[in-house]
């Protein structure tokens, strides 16, 4: 039982390199920006783009290893809300089925 105890902890506190990774480019851009006395407003825009692309490329990763049948439900779940808007009548995806939706949806990606 203290080995099983011991494999649960493990998995529990083991950090995601690709977060500490993140997370120590994040602290060196910080230090890069303060010692270049950059205006603390772009400091905030650059901090939110890049855990944006940090966030954006994560689920693009789990959108790679998702089997297709979760792909969807994922998709659905992020999108599904905005594509409902344009399935009402006279819309430009009125009376389209459920398959078409769903795959428009996992095709779908954020882009800002």
């Amino acid at each position: 039982s203290a080995l099983i105890f011991g494999t649960l902890l493990n998995y529990l506190v083991r950090k995601d390199p690709q977060k500490e990774a993140h997370k120590q480019h994040m602290v060196n851009v910080r230090l890069f920006m303060d010692q270049k006395n950059i205006p603390q407003e772009l400091h905030q825009r650059v901090d939110l783009y890049l855990e944006f692309q940090f966030e954006k490329n994560r689920q693009n990763a789990v959108d790679v290893e998702l089997p297709k049948s979760l792909r969807i439900k994922v998709a659905n779940a992020n999108y599904r809300e905005i594509v409902d808007k344009c399935v009402t009548a006279g819309r430009a995806f009125a009376g389209c089925k459920d398959q078409f939706l769903n795959a428009m949806l996992v095709k779908l990606h954020v882009s800002h």
